[in-house]
């Protein structure tokens, strides 16, 4: 008890009125420092494909349907053309983010990037422009796209702002796509290697990934996945809750909740308040505690007596 007392004593010195002013002054400035950060920092929504294609955020389609197929059961998402005919021109598969669930369009500031992997990209046909490409449409009508083409095997970057530039030689069949906006400069990079910059302050309205057969019935196909965008108007893909139990999936340990459930904190399934466990633990400490006075009844009073016996609050009564 002294040395209480002793730690109290010194505790109430350190904080004496002057010290205490002190103290309230630079935790106010502090916390006011991290709202302010907080209100600045951009958001990411992330989409590894790992588990399919949400409809709630993606729009898959194609010119011909039946033209590609698509697979996104095997951690990924794929794309391939089928044996189907091409009946000519440009056709093509391609998923679309949907920016309008995301907060709309994006007017300042974003990064985005996207991996692929597999690429069969042949030209048997003849063709030069069967490729693979990740494209930014803009709001006046703009765009800019990293493509891995069959044109002479290259990388490039087609640009309705500054044309085909950014050509490297590469017969890659994995990279990543990458474009960032700061300012009003866009770039684009792949592989973290800058292949342009342009300038383009338009609002960003829409993020493509296209796989394009063109004019050809080459069997082209390629793997995606890991995508990100980050700005400071996206909602993070964080705030999305697949199971519809009320914990945001980021922090869900038990996703996949049966509907109607409740659940603890951590998304696992409870019995009213408590986990099924917990219950399991009260009923087996009414059992064993509760009946007090042998009258084979439990009142209300040993029943808490019985769970004060279950959390360590109170030691067993002896019958």
């Amino acid at each position: 008890m002294k040395k209480k007392g002793i730690k109290e004593q010194s505790y109430n010195q350190r904080l004496h009125p002057q010290n205490k002013r002190r103290f309230f002054i630079l935790a106010g400035a502090v916390l006011f420092f991290f709202a302010s950060v907080t209100l600045t920092l951009a958001h990411t929504f992330s989409d590894s494909l790992a588990n399919g294609l949400e409809t709630e955020f993606w729009t898959l389609s194609q010119s011909i349907p039946g033209l590609y197929s698509f697979d996104d059961t095997q951690g990924s998402f794929a794309f391939a053309k089928t044996e189907m005919q091409n009946p000519g021109g440009l056709q093509n598969v391609s998923i679309s983010l949907n920016l309008a669930n995301l907060g709309g369009n994006i007017t300042g500031d974003f990064s985005t990037q996207v991996s692929f992997s597999n690429a069969v990209l042949p030209n048997t046909s003849g063709s030069r422009w069967n490729q693979l490409s990740f494209a930014l449409y803009f709001q006046d009508g703009s765009f800019s796209m990293l493509r891995r083409t069959t044109n002479e095997n290259v990388i490039d970057v087609y640009s309705s702002i500054e044309g085909y530039v950014g050509q490297i030689a590469s017969t890659a069949t994995a990279g990543t796509f990458t474009f960032t906006r700061s300012g009003s400069t866009l770039s684009s990079y792949f592989n973290g290697v800058l292949r342009n910059t342009e300038n383009n302050i338009a609002a960003l309205a829409q993020i493509v990934v296209v796989l394009q057969n063109h004019n050809t019935n080459d069997f082209i196909s390629v793997v995606c996945n890991d995508f990100s965008l980050t700005a400071d108007s996206v909602l993070s893909h964080v705030c999305s809750d697949l199971d519809n139990d009320g914990v945001i999936d980021n922090w869900d340990n038990c996703p996949g909740t049966p509907e109607g459930s409740y659940v603890d904190k951590n998304g696992c399934r409870v019995t009213g308040l408590y986990t099924e466990e917990q219950m399991n633990q009260m009923v087996s400490s009414l059992l064993t505690w509760g009946d007090i006075n042998g009258d084979k009844k439990i009142d209300l009073s040993e029943a808490i007596h019985a769970l004060r016996v279950t959390s360590g609050v109170t030691e067993p009564a002896m019958k």
